[in-house]
C-alpha cells in the first residue's frame, strides 16, 4: 500500500496507467494534428494553385509550396512520431510487468546440493558457499550463493 496515496494499486501500477494514459493522450493528439496539417497543406497548395494560374506566380508559388510542405509533414513525418509512441508504449507495458514479476516473483522450489564453509565469520555466523538445483518452470537449474565479500 502506498502510504502517500492510500487508493494506490500496489507496486506503482498508478504510474503505469498514467504513463500509459499520457502515450494514448499524446498519440490522439498527433492524430489531430496530422489531419489539420494535412487539410490545411492541400488548402494552401489549392489557393496557391489557383493563385499561379490566375493572379501572380511569386505569391501563389509561395502558397503552393508552403501549403505542398505542410501536406507532406502531416502525412510522412508525424506518422514517424506515432511510431515511436507505439515503441514508448510496449516499453513501458515491459517496465510494468518487470516491476510486478520483482514484487511478487515466481514460486520455486530448491535442493541444496552442496554447502561449504568459507572460513570467515560476519557478527559471529560462519560465512559458506552454497549450491542449489532450483526447480523453475522452465526446468531445473543450479544456483550458486557466494558471499559478497572479496578477500
Amino acid at each position: 500500500m502506498n502510504p502517500m496515496n492510500p487508493g494506490a494499486p500496489p507496486g506503482g501500477a498508478n504510474r503505469y496507467t498514467q504513463a500509459q494514459s499520457g502515450l494514448k493522450s499524446a498519440g490522439a493528439t498527433l492524430k489531430v494534428v496530422q489531419i489539420a496539417l494535412a487539410g490545411l497543406g492541400a488548402l494552401l497548395a489549392v489557393v496557391g494553385l489557383v493563385m499561379v494560374l490566375t493572379v501572380d506566380v511569386g505569391t501563389g508559388g509561395g502558397l503552393l509550396i508552403t501549403g505542398v510542405v505542410l501536406a507532406a509533414t502531416g502525412w510522412f513525418t508525424l506518422p514517424k512520431f506515432m511510431a515511436q509512441l507505439g515503441g514508448a508504449s510496449a516499453m513501458v507495458d515491459a517496465l510494468h510487468a518487470k516491476e510486478q514479476l520483482a514484487m511478487t516473483g515466481t514460486p520455486m522450489t530448491a535442493r541444496v546440493l552442496s554447502v561449504q564453509q568459507t572460513g570467515a565469520m560476519i557478527n559471529m555466523n560462519p560465512q559458506v558457499h552454497a549450491v542449489l538445483e532450483v526447480q523453475g518452470p522452465q526446468g531445473p537449474f543450479r544456483c550458486r550463493r557466494w558471499p559478497s565479500f572479496r578477500r
